[in-house]
């Protein structure tokens, strides 16, 4: 048995639900990344992690 089918697994009804989900998730990011850039006196430095918080987002829904 694959070590995956143990994983719980969540489906996602319609495409608006996945598009939301994704706004969301993105949102907890940036949001994130704020806090902890502002935490350590760096928010001028958010525009340089953007292109990075992008890709893992990227690769994070599989974006085609």
């Amino acid at each position: 048995m694959d070590a995956r089918e143990d994983l719980p697994k969540i489906s996602v009804e319609t495409e608006q639900d996945w598009r939301r989900l994704q706004r969301n998730i993105s949102t907890a990011f940036l949001d994130r990344l704020d806090l902890e850039l502002e935490s350590q006196g760096v928010s001028q430095d958010r525009e340089s992690f953007l292109p990075h918080i992008n890709q893992v987002s990227k690769v994070f829904f599989i974006q085609t």
